[in-house]
Order: structure tokens, then C-alpha cells, then sequence
């Protein structure tokens, strides 16, 4: 892995359901035929927080090569995406690189 695409979005009240399945079924695979990005795990966060939080749902998309040349290919088929209303304007990512090795607990 070179690096994660980190988008952060809510659904309109109530339609939890439709939101996830549409995620899980429809957008998840598009976003999956962009040529760098080569993987995708999805979270809710959790109530356990902390500090307030502004957003629902976590996708975690894993890219390889150049993190210009992920977003680009992204924002270019984007377009072609078959978007859900029940998404929420105020989604956004962040795109972060990979710095060093993963480091698990021993």
C-alpha cells in the first residue's frame, strides 16, 4: 500500500439503511475500478468518543503509487459515479501517505 483516501461522510435522517447499502453495493465497486485504489474497508464511528465528532461513517480506501496520480484518476472518473441522495454534501477526504511500515503489537 502507498497510502489511504480517508472520506468522511453522513446520510440524510433515517435512511441509514439505504445509505449503507448503496455504499456497500454501488459505490464502494465503483470507486474500486479507479485504477490505483486497491482497496476499501468501511466503519461507523463509534459512540465512544471522546470529543464531538461531525460524521457517521469512515471509509478507508487504500491506493497504490502516487498520491496525485490516486486523486486525480478519482476526481476524473468521479463523474461517472453513480451518486446516492441520501448522501450528504458535507462529506470530504483526505488523502494520506504512507510514511513507514505497519507495526502491530507483539
Amino acid at each position: 500500500m502507498s497510502g489511504c483516501l480517508i472520506v468522511f461522510a453522513n446520510c440524510t435522517d433515517g435512511a441509514d439503511e439505504e445509505f449503507n447499502r448503496w455504499y456497500d453495493e454501488v459505490h464502494v465497486p465503483e470507486v474500486l475500478s479507479v485504477g490505483p485504489i486497491v482497496g476499501c474497508q468501511r466503519f461507523r464511528v463509534s459512540d465512544a468518543q471522546s470529543m464531538d465528532q461531525t460524521h457517521r461513517y469512515l471509509a478507508i480506501y487504500e491506493y497504490e503509487g502516487d498520491a496525485a496520480e490516486a486523486r486525480d484518476a478519482l476526481l476524473k472518473d468521479s463523474s461517472t459515479f453513480n451518486m446516492s441522495d441520501t448522501l450528504l454534501s458535507d462529506a470530504f477526504m483526505s488523502i494520506a501517505e504512507e510514511l513507514g511500515p505497519r507495526v502491530a503489537s507483539s
